[in-house]
């Protein structure tokens, strides 16, 4: 890290070092390699090829082997030659000592605003005239992460580094001083990388609301063909297929084309889909909010087996605002699209394949990549414990309660610390951000159809217009809202609870006998459908809420009644959320064959047998097989022969009746699984 490079640099001998960092894995490296070049340019830094060795790990090990592979590889070879672009990328680089020594250091002084130090070095040395090659004669043996959440906490660091990368010094004197190739090349394989993630989900986003938003003002039919063939071809480059053409063309060369489709069929078939739509989105989110916020940080990872299964709380609040909010949002964006449907024409299933299947990934990924995520117990006690969370108790794997939570993701939002600079053009970002919420809720205001049924209405068109209607009703329901607040508060301040009570459930029973009475009634005095006059009303009022709160959350954020609602419409979502997510969880727990796939698919044969195995000795211990030699059920039975008549105790040594041990005392079963697995606990 740079705290260490920086020190140690001025106590190596001989004229080369190399920067071995934590991987020991890297020793394999036979001999440094001196690669000098004739030219007048200096060599500051050759780099090597990576084998990932932790791939036969299971499948998350392969997900990260590939993206090391097509990273560390295939791009490195083309950023060397033709683009000459490359910089520095991680541990197989060796350095020239002398030349860096002199002009500038390995990395910069601190890991908390430069965590991208590779890349700041190998730009330095660009800038002062050194070139940096890369040979392929050698390899270096390194491994990856394994964990789902390790990979993208290591995503999240990265990401936050391009944003920070993104506004350094270094990346504007690279980008004036290099021709338009070499600028083109630097773009796309240093900021343009997130850059390019970045757009790619807010197209996905921006384009179901555009299509929505046809939906909505009738004129679907009008786009039908040229919109459809335009968002076909776009949905199938979003999906990465770019970037798949390489992977294979570098797999085919190496290992022939049946050993390339098998391993490209097994890593569809293993959710690698997932996975690197996932990434992806991590990505997009870490740069973003970079960029906002300023909220890159250091995070550490590891290379450890993917054998401990997350509690809930803990992938609930690593990916609830970040990758959840975004799946609920496109799945409410696209089940609103299918219920207007005003195209009869039009085959919504081309048009939103790809944007379901980013709003399934993002849902059920965490759980699939989750071991043993889909078992009832466990379920169980992750509800439990999420509900104890969300009531404010701390749970021990995060350390914080909802409450904690929910302040630590909103501090840069809010600007609590009041470091952020130019907080003004992130709240007109937030408010441009909303105008596509306000356009729903005009286009469900533009489709009331409903008018008195007398004939001053008729006269008056104004009474008929859908926009009046949709105010006054609008007016009437945060009327409404406003005096159950503001009576809910003097009562509660007095302590009158009876009073505030009765007007609940008054204003409730009111609510339900005034639905009845619209639906029934409606056809007697009024023109129109009455229940889709209801839920247009509700859903472009809350598509207004929906907009209110993403303003008021950093503009009026020192106002602790905007704070308050603010904090309680986070915590109304969050609570939908989490009970719709149990709820599918529950149903692939219940069904069983998931769990059973999953072991399968995610996990390499021994480890898959090892954990059949603890789960035989766990139903063992638990009494699930009755006749386990030595088993409490059997130990049971003979007890049982052995009991004195009348007593109802078993027999001694001497023919008399023995005392009842207590629980606490008795010894355990003759019958050992330790043999079969030796530590079952650590699975499980």
């Amino acid at each position: 890290q740079p705290s260490s490079k920086g020190s140690f640099e001025l106590f190596c001998d001989d004229d080369e070092h190399y920067t071995i960092g934590p991987d020991w894995s890297g020793a394999q490296l036979h001999a440094l390699v001196r690669t000098r070049q004739a030219s007048t340019v200096p060599t500051a830094l050759v780099g090597f090829r990576e084998y990932i060795f932790s791939e036969a790990a299971g499948a998350l090990g392969r997900f990260a082997a590939a993206t090391e592979y097509a990273f560390g590889t295939i791009s490195q070879r083309t950023m060397t030659h033709p683009a000459r672009i490359r910089l520095h990328y991680g541990h197989p680089d060796i350095f020239n000592k002398l030349f860096v020594m002199t002009k500038g250091g390995m990395s910069k002084a601190t890991r908390l605003l430069h965590l991208t130090e590779d890349v700041f070095c190998g730009c330095n040395h660009m800038l002062r005239g050194a070139r940096i090659r890369y040979k392929e004669y050698i390899s270096c043996g390194k491994g990856r992460d394994m964990g789902f959440d390790s990979i993208n906490g290591f995503n999240f660091k990265i990401a936050g580094g391009g944003g920070e990368w993104a506004i350094s010094r270094e990346s504007w004197r690279m980008g004036t001083r290099l021709d338009f190739f070499r600028l083109m090349s630097f773009y796309h394989s240093a900021v343009g990388f997130y850059i390019n993630s970045w757009f790619t989900y807010l197209a996905v986003y921006l384009n179901v609301y555009a299509l929505l938003l046809f939906a909505w003002a009738r004129a679907t039919e009008i786009q039908a063909d040229s919109v459809e063939r335009v968002y076909n071809v776009q949905q199938v480059l979003q999906l990465g297929t770019l970037a798949l053409i390489p992977y294979a063309g570098q797999l085919m060369l190496e290992t022939g084309v049946v050993r390339t489709a098998l391993t490209l069929f097994q890593q569809i078939a293993t959710g690698s889909l997932l996975f690197y739509t996932f990434q992806q989105m991590t990505t997009a989110q870490s740069f973003a909010a970079d960029m906002s916020y300023g909220s890159g940080k250091y995070v550490g990872t590891g290379r450890g087996f993917n054998i401990v299964s997350l509690e809930f709380v803990k992938i609930f609040t690593l990916y609830c605002r970040s990758h959840l909010y975004m799946a609920f949002e496109l799945l409410f964006a696209l089940s609103t699209l299918y219920i207007v449907r005003d195209c009869d024409s039009c085959n919504y299933g081309s048009l939103t394949w790809s944007s379901w299947l980013l709003a399934v990934t993002l849902l059920f990924a965490p759980l699939w990549f989750n071991p043993f995520a889909f078992d009832l117990q466990k379920v169980a006690h992750n509800y439990l414990a999420w509900r104890r969370w969300m009531d404010g108790d701390v749970d021990f794997t995060t350390g914080s309660n909802w409450y904690t939570w929910n302040t630590v993701q909103l501090e840069k939002v809010r600007n609590d610390a009041g470091n952020n600079t130019d907080n003004w053009l992130n709240i007109i970002g937030v408010v441009l951000g909303t105008a596509p919420y306000m356009l729903m809720a005009l286009g469900a205001a533009s489709r009331l159809d409903i008018c008195l049924d007398i004939a001053a209405a008729r006269r008056h068109p104004v009474l008929c217009n859908p926009y009046i209607v949709f105010m006054m009703a609008t007016a009437a329901i945060w009327g409404l809202v406003h005096t159950t607040i503001v009576l809910r508060h003097y009562w509660l301040d007095l302590a009158r609870h009876k009073p505030w009570r009765i007007y609940r459930w008054a204003v409730v029973l009111l609510v339900i006998g005034f639905v009845i009475a619209f639906i029934v009634g409606v056809q007697r005095v009024l023109e129109g459908k009455a229940l889709d006059t209801l839920l247009l009303v509700v859903y472009a009022n809350f598509n207004l809420l929906v907009a209110f709160h993403k303003v008021i959350t950093p503009w009026a954020s020192q106002n602790n009644t905007m704070r308050a609602f603010s904090d309680w419409f986070y915590y109304t979502i969050d609570s939908a959320i989490g009970y719709v997510m149990f709820i599918l969880l529950g149903l692939l727990s219940f069904i069983g064959i998931v769990g059973v796939l999953q072991m399968k698919l995610l996990f390499n044969d021994t480890f898959s047998e090892q954990v059949k195995h603890a789960k035989i000795g766990r139903a063992m211990r638990d009494q699930r097989i009755m006749g386990a030699p030595g088993g409490q059920a059997a130990q049971a039975q003979q007890q049982q022969q052995q009991q004195a008549p009348g007593s109802g105790m078993p027999l001694g040594p001497g023919g008399q009746p023995m005392q009842r041990p207590s629980s606490a005392a008795s010894q355990a079963t003759t019958f050992t699984i330790r043999s079969m697995v030796q530590s079952e606990h650590r699975y499980m």
